[in-house]
């Protein structure tokens, strides 16, 4: 897997700001993963392995991540929750589209 990685360069070294503001000396480019199958299908098994058993849900937030976390959802037979970094200005003006969690759900980390 990490020699696939690194073939598509996914992860990149460098100085990076992230979405919250901080910045980060690496950047794993999850897009760059969209067009090769293969590698997401492996990607998914592989989080599908540290995904806590007792997990009621899977969510995404961010371009990069959802169709992952769509696999493993599909993969684990668990709601998916897709949040979005603000909400729509249009349509029904969503923050959370897909399951919306309640307390009961838990996560894994």
């Amino acid at each position: 897997m990490e020699t696939e990685l690194k073939r598509l360069k996914v992860l990149k070294k460098g100085k990076f700001v992230l979405t919250s503001g901080k910045t980060s000396g690496f950047y794993v480019d999850m897009k760059k993963v969209l067009g090769y199958p293969k590698t997401s299908e492996i990607l998914c098994n592989n989080f599908c392995k540290i995904i806590d058993k007792k997990a009621t849900c899977v969510a995404s937030i961010g371009y990069g991540g959802l169709p992952l976390a769509a696999r493993v959802s599909l993969k684990l037979k668990l709601p998916l929750v897709v949040i979005r970094e603000k909400p729509r200005e249009h349509g029904l003006k969503n923050l959370i589209d897909g399951y919306i969690p309640t307390e009961k759900d838990k996560g894994s980390y």
